[in-house]
């Protein structure tokens, strides 16, 4: 959201319950609903972005996911609770049965667990390389392919990994 001067600042701002000026953290996994009739509403799904259940959505995660959007001066923002979380959500929405990832052969433990043991049972297919070569990847990329993989500083070897380069590629595979 990019600021515009005819709107109200206070639509920018984020301040605690109490009016501190960072947000109260919220602590509480469950929420009450004041109005009853709202409470049937969000139950419904005929209403979103009410707080229910902490895991679900949270003021601070609101907060958060707002302050992130501003900064990357987009729409929205979702965070999670680990990296993993993170990563497997993405994929899951991107990715479908047939669908296919290219993904660097040094990465976290979680994440390889999860393209090499888990999502095969989706019908996912995770193809292993060295994201250094830029030429093989090039070469395993078809009309399967929805994501190129890689870590920054890969974890365990830190190697870094050219972004740039991937980003050449990926923008070719764009379906």
């Amino acid at each position: 959201m990019k600021f515009d001067p005819s709107t109200n600042i206070n639509d920018y701002l984020v301040f605690g319950e109490f009016g501190d000026v960072n947000p109260s953290i919220t602590d509480s996994s469950t929420f009450t609903f004041h109005n009853p009739g709202k409470m049937d509403e969000a139950f419904d799904h005929e209403i979103e972005g009410c707080f229910l259940y902490s895991r679900h959505w949270n003021p601070i995660n609101k907060y958060l996911s707002n302050a992130l959007a501003r900064l990357e001066d987009t729409e929205s923002a979702q965070v999670t609770s680990s990296g993993m979380s993170a990563i497997s959500s993405t994929i899951l929405d991107i990715c479908s049965t047939g669908d296919e990832i290219i993904s660097g052969r040094t990465i976290y433990g979680g994440t390889y667990a999860l393209f090499k043991n888990f999502l095969p049972k989706l019908g996912i297919n995770t193809r292993f390389t060295d994201l250094h070569n830029i030429k093989k990847v090039e070469e395993l990329v078809n009309e399967k392919t929805k994501i190129i993989y890689g870590e920054s500083i890969n974890n365990p070897l830190l190697e870094v990994t050219d972004i740039p380069a991937l980003g050449t590629i990926a923008k070719k595979i764009r379906h």
